[in-house]
């Protein structure tokens, strides 16, 4: 069982109708590398890890919150405030007033303003949940490139077994034929009726009936590959896996995975975290402001007048904010807090969960080793029982039934057979993705 299927590989590669460039694959790594270069999912990973450093450095600049503005402006008083003064001040007459237009037609005015916060605890808080974001989203890549190379290793178990399939068929199809043959010369002899030629003849066509119905499902397999990994239509793939017996009889070891308790338990910060986000908005912050204005007054339409100085005013201070909570700020922060709740749970049972799948993967692969040995031996039997009833056939000691039956008992023996020793493979795939990514 450990050959490599030339004959599958030449007929799908005729079914796909496309040689130049196509990849080969014949064992799992390989697989799994290639699909990782394909993977949308890897992919939009490295796009969240990328996202969450960005937001990293925003909040980085979020604690001192830095906010400003420039602003110019220049004004043409098309027409001037008129104010009423006392004319006794122009030398007329007491009690009266004269009607004065005061300021300037044109005005230019440049302002600059900054505000830093001194005191700033929801800052500091944000930028907190920023790095366990970070940690998280790895955390999470983790998770579901491992979740991948699970299915990657399911499907490439699925495929080692049709192949397997495919090549003992090829092996039965012609026993059948052998068998075909013997009954029509029995008959010619005189030796069998024409029911048992039917027979024969009905055996071969089903033994090639379930050839066919073998390749249609590879082709299926091979399509739902790439589906999982990606991969476009266009892209041509072949996969011609092996399943080797030898070293699989050592029970391998199984090291705990604490891939989704990691991820559960930065999630479960981040919820801590934002729960102290969302009580620090409700507090004080202090800040540094600064403002400085630039003013140029001319009675000529002229924009930055060399001949009319600027006139500066400044001020500096610090400024003391106290929100005030709200109703939705309220009920933000007793969401927050339920959601820490919950979130401590799902890492309870990520916990309990991870112990149960370390115990999972040593009770399957025991299981499909035992499996194989059991079905090892009577496949063994099962062909044996075969051989004899044939040579007994052959002469004339049984009948075509009981020959028919033997061969379909050692057909289905070798099916469970190759079934067994692909699950054996499958769960030592498993564990060695189980004991890599973690």
């Amino acid at each position: 069982m450990s050959r490599r299927i030339h004959f599958l590989g030449i007929l799908l590669l005729l079914v796909n109708g496309r040689c130049w460039g196509q990849q080969i694959f014949t064992d799992l790594p390989a697989l799994l590398a290639y699909a990782e270069q394909k993977s949308t999912n890897i992919r939009s990973g490295q796009i969240r890890f990328d996202q969450a450093k960005l937001a990293k450095l925003t909040a980085i600049l979020g604690v001192p919150d830095p906010a400003g503005s420039l602003s110019f402006s220049y004004t043409n008083n098309t027409r001037l405030p008129v104010n009423l003064f006392p004319s006794e001040i122009f030398g007329g007459q007491a009690g009266t007033f004269q009607e004065i237009t005061t300021g300037v037609q044109y005005l230019s005015n440049q302002n600059f303003y900054a505000e830093i916060k001194l005191f700033n605890l929801e800052g500091w808080e944000n930028l907190k949940q920023s790095k366990l974001s970070l940690q998280s989203t790895t955390a999470d890549n983790q998770v579901q490139r491992k979740t991948l190379f699970d299915n990657i290793a399911s499907l490439y178990g699925n495929i080692a077994n049709l192949s397997e399939q495919y090549q003992a068929t090829l092996e039965h199809l012609a026993i059948a034929d052998t068998l075909r043959m013997i009954t029509r010369q029995k008959l010619e002899e005189g030796l069998a009726k024409p029911q048992d030629l039917n027979d024969s003849e009905v055996n071969y066509l089903s033994t090639a009936s379930s050839l066919q119905q073998l390749q249609f499902l590879l082709q299926q397999q091979h399509l739902a590959c790439k589906v999982l990994c990606d991969i476009p239509l266009q892209d041509s793939i072949l996969i011609q896996p092996t399943v080797p017996l030898e070293g699989l009889n050592q029970s391998p070891n199984v090291d705990i995975n604490l891939l989704s308790v990691t991820s559960s338990e930065w999630k479960e910060k981040i919820a801590w975290s934002n729960v102290r986000r969302l009580r620090f908005a409700n507090m004080p912050t202090v800040s540094l402001f600064f403002s400085g204005t630039r003013q140029q007054f001319n009675t000529r339409a002229r924009l930055f007048d060399q001949d009319v100085r600027w006139i500066p005013s400044s001020y500096v201070g610090v400024r003391l904010s106290v929100p005030i909570p709200s109703a939705q700020s309220v009920a933000q922060w007793g969401k927050a807090r339920f959601d820490y709740a919950l979130q401590q749970q799902q890492s309870s049972q990520a916990r309990l969960q991870a112990d149960l799948q370390q115990q999972q993967l040593k009770t399957e692969y025991q299981k499909a080793l035992a499996q194989l040995k059991s079905n090892e031996a009577i496949h063994q039997l099962q062909q044996d029982t075969y051989v004899k009833n044939r040579l007994n056939y052959l002469a004339g000691i049984t009948g075509l039934e009981q020959t028919m039956r033997s061969f379909q008992a050692m057909v289905n023996s070798s099916a469970n057979r190759i079934t067994a020793a692909v699950n054996v493979l499958l769960a030592h795939s498993k564990i060695h993705i189980n004991n890599t990514l973690k």
